[in-house]
């Protein structure tokens, strides 16, 4: 392949990776698990913060909930732009808050409607991980039609 100006575009070939938006990626769509590596990580890294976060002592439940959304939609942010983050995903990771919240002395219960309700209902107010994925699929979308010719 090559540019307007006849200059190579370099190629990726075999085991080499390449970095899209921070996000590490092989080449080719290597069986559909190209991604699978991105999400895992990022999964991780939003697990091990939420349980860090639950677990600090003297937080109230607002200084909880911001810094939670703050960890969640800054990792979900930064690994969402170029990986696709799955329900079963924000499932695994809304399963470690509910755990830490349980750990820090709230009873969550399930359906989960004390973490996510507002607080005029008693609820934490809190947004499940998986807000913070849609948002950035409709903006990445919106950007795609703001910038089409």
């Amino acid at each position: 392949m090559r540019m307007p100006d006849d200059m190579p575009i370099p190629q990726l070939k075999g085991d080499e990776g390449y970095k899209y938006l921070g996000t590490e990626l092989r080449t080719g769509w290597a069986n559909g698990e190209g991604q699978t590596e991105m999400r895992e990580r990022c999964v991780a890294d939003c697990k091990r913060v939420i349980w860090i976060i639950g677990n600090l002592p003297h937080l109230t439940g607002e200084q909880i909930r911001r810094n939670m959304a703050l960890a969640l939609s800054g990792i979900i942010g930064y690994y969402g732009r170029s990986t696709v983050i799955t329900w079963e995903d924000c499932q695994s990771i809304e399963q470690v808050r509910a755990s830490a919240l349980n750990a820090k002395g709230y009873s969550v219960g399930i359906p989960r409607l004390q973490i996510y309700d507002v607080k005029e209902r008693g609820g934490m107010g809190m947004e499940h991980a998986y807000t913070y994925a849609c948002l950035l699929y409709t903006s990445d979308a919106a950007d795609d039609l703001l910038c089409v010719d």
